[in-house]
């Protein structure tokens, strides 16, 4: 009974992340496609971390902005991704406050500001600067589907696991709220981080769409070309991992039982 208990155990631990029960319809149009000119609402509403109403130009500031759309309550990439953009910010050697704000937007409208402040203070908490620098917004759904709509960002929700699927992405704005470039959080890298900040000081428009592959959601990646070999990855390294480990198992127990 212990032994399959054990391997119970171990099969729902090597599970591969569940992947998203959404229609295809929906699924089509997660991804990023900043149309031409596109400029963030900066007359919508939302609250800060702490409560505080205010628009989004407000939260922007007077200077250039890195956004970030974000799920407060996400239990995969979400978290780990900011804190890939707050190590590349201090990497980069830019000010926040001076150089640039940091804004993050949560797409989940039933997230609440206790729930953006506690990310806000796990992931930026390294950095005391950036975190004054920093507002984590919750809004509306309308407030969130004008803004997502506005800079081209494709997301879509999983009644299944209460979840989004939504692109990894960090768009740079100039101070009139214009997109100036998109990057990959994680793929980010302080030089591209630097040239996207002061790029976008100055108004000028790089590369509008780096290559934005991953989404949030399990292990999806745009266009689904690589679901298939990832979670089969996944399972036949999970089977491997489980059949090793229970063949461990019963020769244990084989060999104690000799023993006793």
């Amino acid at each position: 009974m212990r032994l399959a208990a054990t391997i119970f155990a171990v099969l729902f631990a090597l599970a591969p992340p569940a992947m998203a029960e959404v229609a295809r319809a929906d699924l089509a149009r997660v991804g990023v496609h900043a149309p031409p000119g596109a400029r963030a609402p900066l007359d919508s509403m939302f609250r800060d971390q702490d409560g505080r109403a205010l628009t989004l130009g407000v939260a922007k500031g007077e200077g250039p902005a890195l956004l970030v759309f974000t799920d407060y309550r996400c239990t995969t990439l979400c978290g780990p991704a900011l804190s890939i953009v707050a190590a590349r910010i201090a990497k980069a050697g830019l000010h926040p406050g001076a150089d640039f704000r940091l804004i993050a937007i949560g797409l989940n409208p039933k997230a609440t500001t206790q729930d953006a402040k506690a990310m806000w203070a796990a992931r930026l908490s390294g950095d005391p600067a950036l975190l004054k620098a920093s507002s984590f917004l919750s809004g509306s759904p309308q407030a969130i589907a004008t803004t997502t709509a506005a800079l081209g960002y494709g997301y879509a929700y999983d009644p299944a696991t209460g979840q989004y699927t939504h692109p990894v992405a960090a768009f740079a704005l100039a101070p009139d709220g214009r997109v100036t470039r998109v990057l990959s959080e994680v793929a980010l890298n302080s030089v591209q981080l630097d040239n996207a900040i002061r790029d976008a000081a100055e108004g000028r428009t790089g590369d509008l769409i780096d290559r934005i592959a991953l989404l949030c959601h399990g292990l999806s990646l745009v266009g689904g070309r690589n679901n298939a070999a990832v979670l089969t990855g996944l399972r036949i390294g999970g089977a491997a991992t489980l059949f090793a480990l229970a063949g461990g198992l019963g020769l244990l127990i084989t060999r104690r039982r000799r023993v006793a």
